[in-house]
């Protein structure tokens, strides 16, 4: 066996005929295939400069019905409705990340290997499922964050071509599913798995400057399902330390471009999540991190403390010459590579808007925790701010 499979680290349950979302994976499978093999019929995959095309190259067309094969399993579910939006603009897209159109389809549409779900959603409220090779991921999305990309993709787009080595998540899809068994539209984006599925993920943060609330209770000994938050971080004195000044200095200054672009969009509750996988450990045993019952002394243990000194940021991945500023290669990962760990890193959930919702969520967050309580609810400019000062405040 292949030692990339051997070491597949798989998320979630497989959703099979008795799985309770199988009607609506197989609709999402069937509608990408077909979609896909719609857009690979078509020779757009630049971005025009002529104001008419410009609008063309964002349209999103009407919803499709597409049958299902002759399948005795759906003699009651004839067809279905599938829409793809602004398929030429993230077309565009895949493009620029080096995503062909096979790898693509061949990842989402094998019905040989299903997707994964996991086992429940996210705080959200979205529901996470993996393609089979768990390189990508469906997160399904609200009409209001569905409207918001839709409406910040020009401006996303510039910021990629621009920013080659962005912390920003990888948009490579967004669609819509309505069914028989799913009458409610469904709408879903297809994003890149920040995690590796052949590298070991022994320790998870999610960072974003807030001290209200964020940190993980009732921590467990077995570290793969759980991922810590900015107290534990601080608890523990945890630093990056960066010890090339060309690195580290390219390294706070994307921090500082992908934030303040964000704040421009007016959007905030944005994290970085950050993944470290040990190089010289790739078997199913892992370290755990000691909880308040663990017994400190087994050789099994160990402290978070006691990685400090072992998160190190020291590789050549971020020199990346202009001349490849309008094309991103696959191979070029936000990863920081030292002697015994990799370091995965980058910024994730960014369709929030600060909003009336969460207006009011600051309102009522600051009455109850007070005004100098460090809440994750605030303005835009004022989260654009501390994030970045907290991020940078980790790295020496």
């Amino acid at each position: 066996m292949n030692k990339d499979i051997e070491l597949l680290q798989v998320i979630g349950e497989n959703v099979d005929r008795n799985h309770p979302s199988w009607n609506l994976i197989f609709d999402i499978q069937h509608g990408l295939r077909n979609s896909i093999t719609i857009d690979g019929d078509s020779n757009n995959s630049t971005k025009p400069t002529n104001p008419n095309e410009i609008k063309m190259f964002y349209s999103t067309g009407k919803a499709q019905f597409f049958k299902h094969p002759v399948d005795d399993n759906f003699k009651d579910q004839l067809s279905f409705k599938f829409k793809i939006y602004q398929p030429n603009a993230f077309k565009y897209l895949r493009k620029l990340f080096n995503i062909s159109i096979e790898e693509f389809k061949s990842s989402f549409c094998s019905q040989e290997n299903p997707l994964r779900e996991l086992s429940s959603p996210g705080k959200s409220g979205s529901f996470f499922y993996f393609s089979n090779n768990m390189k990508y991921i469906i997160k399904t999305i609200s009409k209001d964050e569905s409207k918001l990309l839709r409406k910040i993709l020009p401006q996303y787009i510039q910021h990629i071509e621009d920013n080659p080595l962005t912390l920003l998540p990888r948009f490579y899809g967004m669609f819509r599913v309505e069914g028989v068994h799913h009458s409610n539209k469904i709408r879903f984006i297809i994003i890149d798995n920040l995690f590796p599925a052949n590298k070991k993920i022994s320790l998870r943060f999610d960072l974003k400057g807030s001290h209200q609330d964020r940190e993980t209770k009732n921590k467990p000994n077995n570290l793969d399902n759980i991922t810590y938050k900015d107290i534990d971080f601080l608890n523990d004195n945890l630093k990056i330390k960066i010890e090339n000044q060309d690195t580290k200095n390219q390294f706070i200054n994307q921090i500082k471009k992908d934030s303040k672009f964000l704040k421009s969009l007016n959007i905030m509750d944005y994290s970085l999540l950050v993944g470290i996988h040990y190089c010289n450990n790739n078997s199913i045993e892992e370290p755990i991190i000691e909880s308040g019952s663990s017994n400190s002394g087994s050789t099994d243990q160990i402290k978070l403390s006691e990685i400090k000194s072992k998160i190190l940021i020291n590789s050549s991945l971020l020199q990346l010459s202009s001349s490849q500023s309008s094309s991103i290669s696959t191979s070029i990962e936000n990863n920081f590579v030292e002697k015994e760990i990799i370091y995965y890193i980058g910024i994730i959930d960014i369709l929030v808007l600060y909003n009336f919702k969460k207006k009011f969520a600051h309102f009522y967050k600051t009455i109850k925790y007070g005004t100098k309580s460090e809440i994750s609810t605030i303005a835009p400019q004022k989260y654009y701010k501390r994030f970045k000062r907290f991020i940078i405040g980790l790295i020496e």
